[in-house]
């Protein structure tokens, strides 16, 4: 199962979405990140290396870095947005044969995916 999205997905969002959502995000350990200028990708770890990255992040360049977010933290923002979420597994039937997920989300509409993840990442460009 997917866990989270992709650096290549990050790269959908317009300069307006990525700002929006940088100033929704609150950095916690456990938490991914993609360093845009530099191209890296940092695992924020707990303990005194991690709240060190974290401090450093939030000083100096919180502006470069963008979350690569799970599934956990895409419901959290789309619960913060409208209150209205929900989250439908579509069997395949016929001939297409494949799963796909619908996550509707009152005022932003229907968004659909191959996996929770991606269906999930739909409706978070939405709301950015």
């Amino acid at each position: 199962m997917k866990r989270r999205i992709t650096a290549e997905q990050l790269q959908e969002l317009t300069p307006e979405q990525q700002a929006k959502l940088r100033n929704m995000w609150k950095l916690q350990p456990g938490d991914i990140t993609l360093d845009t200028k530099m191209g890296l990708i940092y695992t924020l770890v707990e303990g005194s290396n991690g709240k060190a990255i974290i401090e450093h992040i939030e000083s100096e360049s919180k502006d470069r870095h963008l979350p690569l977010l799970n599934i956990g933290q895409m419901i959290e923002l789309l619960e913060l947005s409208k209150p209205t979420l929900h989250i439908d597994k579509h069997l395949p039937e016929g001939i297409e044969k494949r799963t796909m997920y619908e996550v509707f989300q009152q005022g932003a509409g229907t968004h659909w995916g191959e996996t929770l993840c991606d269906a999930l990442w739909e409706a978070t460009k939405a709301i950015l």
